[in-house]
């Protein structure tokens, strides 16, 4: 019945707020599979091919995100569930950052948001993320780009 299919899809949601806590807030990477499916397909801006299985998500995870920054902190805006989707609009705090694209920003605190959706199998496992977020801000905040671009 309907019922049946509001914990389905709330459970969906509690899995895209777990895998933040845990794996990007908390920095364990290796928890990924608990969230992602084995074939699971991720679209980053960082990234310039989508990334195909859970191994190479948890590797370009540690590159770009739990290496990257001394900490990070993410809350919610906006959580949209429909169906086998989740999306979420959220905003990433980050302290001490690393590397950017190439560039040395080290020590910078960075803030940016990010509009994430996520599609699910029927073991309410993730098949397929897609990250979007606003890079020109980032790149901003950094000093990269200066608003003469």
């Amino acid at each position: 019945g309907k019922n049946l299919i509001g914990v389905e899809m709330s459970k969906n949601l509690d899995t895209v707020k777990k895998y933040f806590k845990y794996c990007v807030d908390g920095k364990d990477v290796e928890r990924v599979a608990e969230f992602f499916a084995d074939d699971v397909v991720v679209h980053r801006p960082d990234c310039p091919a989508p990334i195909v299985g859970v191994e190479p998500f948890k590797q370009a995870l540690r590159l770009n995100v739990t290496e990257r920054y001394d900490s990070i902190e993410t809350t919610f805006q906006k959580e949209v569930v429909a169906g086998d989707v989740v999306v979420v609009a959220l905003m990433h705090h980050a302290k001490g950052s690393n590397t950017w694209h190439g560039y040395d920003v080290s020590g910078k605190d960075l803030a940016w948001s990010a509009l994430t959706y996520f599609r699910f199998n029927a073991q309410g496992k993730v098949v397929e993320e897609i990250v979007e977020r606003n890079e020109l801000f980032m790149a901003r905040q950094l000093g990269i780009f200066t608003d003469g671009i």
